[in-house]
């Protein structure tokens, strides 16, 4: 016999059902911690059009947000054209330095207190600094990775 639970809102929930309630409210936690980890949608359709097909552990089924979590996808698996692999940041940037040969890089302007991106081919001497500043890492990250994206389009 299942025992039952009394939950705040006074509806009763077997043992399972509690189970279950928490193994989702957990699980939305982590999604919740870890969307910070992964290009937002708008770059990872930017990517899957220049020919990103990297394995990726999620995936957005259009500009609402994650569908999926925790498993193995690809840009070529999905049949549906507002589907996309979701990369994480560093995903991304490592197929930018192994296809492109481009590299960036996030700098701390300690004189100004402020964050800046260098993008560019850099063993070959090539490289730009950003015209903005930036508050945090996480924006710069971002513009830095959009700006390596409106180069190889420009190409």
């Amino acid at each position: 016999m299942e025992s039952i639970f009394v939950i705040t809102n006074k509806k009763k929930y077997s043992e399972k059902d509690l189970d279950i309630w928490i193994f989702l409210r957990i699980f939305k936690y982590k999604i919740k911690v870890m969307e910070k980890e992964f290009i937002p949608y708008e770059q990872s359709f930017d990517l899957k059009e220049l020919g990103f097909d990297e394995l990726c552990m999620a995936q957005y089924n259009d500009s609402n947000g994650f569908d999926g979590f925790g498993g193995n996808y690809r840009n070529s698996y999905f049949n549906h054209q507002d589907q996309v692999a979701a990369p994480l940041y560093q995903q991304a940037f490592r197929w930018f330095r192994e296809k492109y040969k481009m590299q960036a890089e996030i700098l701390w302007r300690g004189d100004m207190g402020c964050f800046c991106y260098k993008t560019g081919k850099f063993k070959y001497g090539e490289h730009a600094f950003s015209k903005d500043d930036y508050k945090t890492y996480e924006e710069a990250e971002l513009e830095c990775l959009k700006k390596l994206i409106e180069i190889v389009k420009e190409k």
